[in-house]
């Protein structure tokens, strides 16, 4: 789990909507980062689902360990967590800490996304329209895309496979 892979990559801070995986990244049997956390004095951060919300995620903290609840806080938005993080810079930086840039608050506005606007992927119909290679490797039929690998040899093209339904 995310416990394992914090351990790998020596996380002392972690950042997550889920209570359970702040928890595999503290307590997970099967790998933790939790003396990462502890050294460090890192923080797991558990944070409002989808990070534009204005109130922080309620949680029983009875259910954390004791050492965890010393890590814990609750944030109901990356301004939040920002803040939360400018207060715990080590000395030398903390008395610098108005020298930081100030986190910017941004709103969420409601419109098209970043998918909704990215050029079409190399698998979408369309995209692959070649004006130089007539017989495309990548061909539509019947509204599906099909695979078609070109021939070695004078021999027609053969279709390899279909896309899934």
């Amino acid at each position: 789990g995310k416990g394992v892979a914090c351990q790998k990559l020596g996380i002392s801070h972690f950042v997550d909507d889920k209570i359970e995986v702040l928890q595999s990244v503290f307590d997970d049997e099967a790998g933790n980062s939790r003396i990462l956390v502890e050294r460090h004095q890192g923080l797991l951060f558990h944070f409002s689902k989808g990070g534009y919300s204005q109130v922080p995620p309620t949680t029983d903290t009875s259910q954390l360990s004791p050492i965890m609840r010393r890590h814990y806080r609750s944030a109901a938005n990356w301004t939040q967590v920002v803040e939360q993080l400018r207060e715990k810079l080590p000395g030398q930086l903390y008395s610098r800490r108005d020298l930081l840039t100030p986190p910017i608050i941004r709103q969420h506005q409601p419109g098209p996304s970043r998918v909704e606007t990215r050029p079409p992927g190399p698998w979408e119909k369309g995209a692959m329209q070649s004006t130089t290679n007539p017989a495309a490797a990548l061909q539509w039929s019947e509204g599906r895309p099909k695979l078609v690998l070109k021939p070695r040899s004078a021999q027609a093209a053969v279709p390899v496979s279909k896309a899934p339904a």
